[in-house]
């Protein structure tokens, strides 16, 4: 489940790899998504997101009903969007805790700050433990801003967004998590 790239090229291959792999996949990426949306179940999807992998608009299911079909993995990737509901965070871990679970962090695009990290990473202390984390910083390596990383005021905050460079920068994301989630 989660949020614009689960929708975008990094959920795309992310679910093909699944497949491929010979897994059954249900992939819920939503654009703007956040905890709190998987929790009420009341969020409007368009603009590009998928239901279990086709784009199309429909209202998130709330974490409980996708929890009901009993899954082997759930793989939690909402970018940055969680920052600011942090108890809904938490119970969101908490629910799918009793699953094989894991919580994939942003690989944060050019528009990441010290503040933006210091408020993750205190987000983040209440997700661990309950769900394997996985670090998608370290699985891509793409300097947005020409010689850096980041840069402050830019924009684009997808990978496809900087076109065939930043399309395979997701799909080694993608790659790194089924690595992880399989390995």
């Amino acid at each position: 489940i989660g949020d614009s790239h689960v929708a975008g090229p990094y959920g795309a291959e992310l679910e093909r790899l699944l497949k491929a792999d010979g897994n059954t996949v249900s992939t819920y990426g939503c654009v703007g998504a956040t905890t709190a949306d998987y929790i009420s179940g009341t969020k409007s999807c368009s603009q590009g997101s998928t239901f279990k992998g086709v784009r199309k608009d429909y209202t998130i299911p709330t974490i409980k009903s996708l929890l009901a079909n009993i899954p082997d993995v759930v793989i939690v990737s909402l970018g940055g969007n969680y920052i600011n509901s942090p108890e809904l965070s938490k119970q969101l871990a908490e629910e799918t805790s009793d699953f094989e679970c894991y919580w994939v962090v942003p690989a944060w695009g050019p528009y990441a700050d010290e503040q933006t990290f210091r408020i993750f990473n205190i987000e983040l202390s209440k997700v661990a433990g309950k769900c394997k984390v996985i670090d998608a910083l370290s699985l891509t390596d793409y300097n947005f801003c020409g010689n850096q990383r980041f840069c402050l005021g830019e924009k684009r905050l997808h990978f496809d967004e900087y076109g065939g460079e930043g399309i395979q920068v997701a799909k080694q994301w993608a790659q790194g998590v089924f690595t992880q989630v399989t390995g």
